[in-house]
């Protein structure tokens, strides 16, 4: 079995790929700003853009899942995405490269396409249009310099897109709970199609690529690809709750977005309407996820069944 360092391990995401590596039966060190108390005898605290909590970390690994991340929307000042999304990049690759060890996955995003994407392949144009995805971006071509740099050297990729599972609190979470609380209005016309990943599947492609020995970078998302009003009749139906049926034409969701972000400067606090979030709502958002299928993985769970088991964990068991 391996030692392996999972950066951001106490993350939504990390904590179950930390769970998981130890039921394997790996030798796991966790280095993340935060301790997760389960996690705390084999958490060094610390951030990945420091050198030394990283040295620390380092020491005696095989291998490195790269995680950690400034990941939300409202992340100000913007710098705090490059600080810990590049320069921790960065970090990690010349303690990697003087200690020997030789692989890393690293989650990256979609975000690299930009918005309003229609099934984007690996391979395609990347412009992002936010801090975020442009980090991500620039993250991906230092982990690509330090592939080239020995022969040896190891580089997975894998780039989600919007995840969600119980304890999640993203933007999945609040749509679940807007048609679980009645309080769900769907803005513009609902036939914007959306890709989406349950947690557990993701865990489980990370893993799969963990299991490699040749360098790849793939998208994820859980198939098929539904539209917003059907995505929201899923949740209504694993939920027991009637359809929504109240719309809102973009225009009117963006202006009120607009007067809230206002709203947001005058009092230092957000509200979880903005203009960004109404925009991503109705973007198309649509990636292709064929690539990681055709190395063969198939992820444990269906997206409905993903669905579901949030939900039950979440708000209610449904009868």
């Amino acid at each position: 079995m391996a030692r392996i360092v999972v950066t951001g391990g106490s993350g939504f995401i990390g904590s179950r790929v930390v769970d998981r590596l130890i039921s394997m039966g790996h030798e796991v060190v966790v280095l993340d700003l935060v301790v997760n108390p389960r996690f705390s005898s084999i958490t060094i605290q610390g951030d990945v853009a420091d050198p030394a909590a990283v040295e620390r970390a380092l020491r005696g690994a095989d291998a490195v899942l790269n995680l950690a991340a400034q990941h939300r929307d409202d992340v100000r000042p913007t710098s705090r995405y490059y600080e810990t999304n590049v320069e921790g990049m960065r970090v990690l690759c010349f303690c990697m490269e003087a200690m020997g060890i030789r692989k890393m996955v690293f989650t990256s995003s979609v975000a690299v396409y930009g918005f309003d994407t229609d099934d984007c392949t690996e391979d395609d144009e990347k412009v992002p249009d936010n801090d975020y995805g442009r980090s991500k971006l620039h993250a991906e071509a230092v982990l690509e310099d330090w592939r080239t740099r020995c022969a040896e050297n190891v580089a997975l990729v894998v780039r989600p897109c919007a995840v969600f599972g119980p304890g999640n609190r993203g933007n999945i979470y609040n749509l679940l709970a807007q048609v679980m609380t009645g309080r769900f209005f769907m803005v513009g016309d609902g036939r914007n199609r959306k890709s989406i990943a349950f947690v557990d599947n993701v865990v489980e492609a990370i893993l799969f690529l963990f299991a490699r020995s040749d360098s790849v970078t793939v998208n994820y998302a859980d198939k098929p690809d539904l539209d917003m009003n059907e995505l929201v009749r899923t949740i209504a139906s694993a939920g027991g709750r009637s359809v929504p049926r109240t719309n809102v034409p973009k225009a009117i969701g963006m202006a009120i977005g607009g007067a809230l972000d206002v709203l947001a400067r005058v009092m230092g606090r957000n509200f979880p309407l903005s203009r960004v979030r109404v925009r991503k709502f109705c973007a198309n958002s649509v990636v292709n996820a064929s690539r990681i299928r055709s190395l063969g993985f198939t992820p444990p769970l269906s997206l409905e069944q993903g669905i579901k088991a949030t939900v039950r964990a979440e708000f209610r068991s449904p009868g």
